[in-house]
């Protein structure tokens, strides 16, 4: 975007990639209407991402987790209880009468909820399913979240590096050029002696960056096992001239930001559910107080035939005080659970709000160093010059130079800033790399 700058010491602009670099175009993204503009950051392609969203860890820990939320809905649908069988057989023998009897007996029980257990239990089966979506569907997001991190720390590690390489490059230039001028006498051996210094100190520079890359590297590689194809893509510049004409989000754009980040918020919806949840139990606890009874339906045989018996027995249990301490104490946790939905329900709003600002301040402030790294570029170009006329020493030079890559090194920060706040934005808004429908 910005004009092009040739100097003799071959200072760079801001680089995104090196020669061999793969070009990774700006992210194409489902249109949302009413939500402005924003900028698209350059992310890696989609066959890329997703399997490894995919095969995280935390995203297949999630999806066991929705198998255990689904094994307790379909557990919800069905009574706790079970039929009970009795086959007994009873060999007499009564000496007064010198009598040799078999007796038999068979029944079957099963105790029944009363009251309004089961409907409660079918109102639990339905929220553990919802329970089970969100589960896997919230372990996708926040994994996306922490991608998005990782990723944007690795772009900026590869850029710097690529910065300070050609800074490196420039001055051993400048370097040879001095030892040049030293042996036709033009300048003094400390003068020669000071650009070789100069071009040891940022090559050093350069290593400590390159290790910050490899660690950079290393850590997203322990995050995302297989993540070597990520590892290995170079995002190319993309323009940004039109954009920064653009104004920033408008009022009515950033409310309609937050409102769809608070409607798709898996997190907030999980705090519901477990609220909801946590209150059903509490209610089947305070229903256990009145224990279920068995019902037993028995047919014996006694006394070689001569007595056939038909009976109905029917148990109920005396509920004591434990039954009663498992009620407060389900009473309690829903409780718990209540205040924990009404905090998640606050600081989704707060979250939004903060992850629009964060956009918005940070595509501001990347405005702002664009302009001063133009305006410091220009500048140099024009200490340049004036060394060549012998306007200003060596070291006023080496101070303009490393100032100018400072301020590019503030640029490039800030520029990868406002493309990792817009992937976020766009990341909570289910936008981008949202889950697949085998998670949800």
């Amino acid at each position: 975007m910005f004009r092009r700058t040739v100097i003799t010491l071959a200072i760079a602009s801001l680089a995104f990639s090196t020669a061999k670099a793969e070009n990774l175009a700006p992210a194409s993204l489902p249109k949302v209407e009413t939500l402005g503009s924003w900028v698209a950051p350059a992310l890696p392609p989609l066959e890329v991402v997703m399997p490894l969203l995919t095969n995280s860890t935390r995203v297949q820990t999630g999806l066991e987790q929705k198998k255990i939320e689904q094994a307790n809905s379909r557990l919800s649908q069905q009574s706790p209880y079970e039929w009970e069988a009795l086959v007994a057989t009873r060999h007499r023998n009564e000496r007064l009468q010198n009598l040799s009897q078999q007796d038999y007996e068979i029944g079957f029980s099963r105790t029944v909820r009363i009251g309004s257990k089961a409907k409660i239990d079918q109102q639990m089966s339905g929220q553990y399913g919802e329970l089970a979506h969100l589960t896997a569907a919230d372990a996708w997001h926040e994994t996306a979240r922490t991608l998005n991190d990782y990723w944007f720390e690795l772009r900026y590690q590869k850029a710097r590096v690529a910065l300070l390489h050609q800074l490196a490059d420039a001055t051993l230039t400048f370097s040879k050029q001095q030892q040049r001028r030293f042996e036709l006498g033009e300048i003094s051996a400390t003068d020669s002696q000071q650009s070789k210094l100069d071009y040891q100190a940022q090559l050093a520079q350069l290593q400590a960056a390159q290790l910050d890359e490899q660690r950079a590297a290393a850590a997203l590689q322990e995050q995302f096992p297989g993540s070597s194809a990520l590892i290995q893509v170079q995002p190319a510049p993309q323009s940004m001239e039109n954009w920064l004409e653009e104004p920033l989000l408008t009022d009515s754009e950033q409310k309609n930001w937050i409102d769809r980040m608070i409607e798709e918020n898996h997190g907030l919806d999980l705090a519901r559910v477990q609220s909801d949840l946590a209150a059903s139990q509490a209610s089947r606890r305070a229903a256990e107080k009145l224990a279920d009874p068995t019902l037993a339906l028995t047919y014996s045989r006694e006394r070689n035939n001569a007595e056939q018996i038909l009976g109905l027995q029917v148990n109920f249990p005396i509920g004591g005080a434990k039954r009663s301490e498992l009620a407060l104490q389900a009473q309690s946790q829903a409780e718990q659970f209540r205040l924990a939905f009404e905090l998640a329900n606050r600081g989704a709003r707060t979250q939004a709000t903060l992850t629009t600002q964060a956009y918005t301040q940070a595509a501001a402030a990347w405005k702002i160093y664009a302009s001063t790294q133009q305006a410091q570029l220009d500048l140099f170009q024009k200490q340049l010059r004036a060394y060549s006329l012998s306007e200003i020493s060596q070291f006023e030079l080496q101070a303009a130079r490393l100032r100018t890559a400072q301020v590019q090194l503030d640029a490039l920060k800030a520029r990868l800033d406002a493309e990792k706040a817009a992937a976020r934005l766009l990341i909570d808004s289910h936008v981008l790399w949202a889950a697949p429908e085998s998670i949800e």
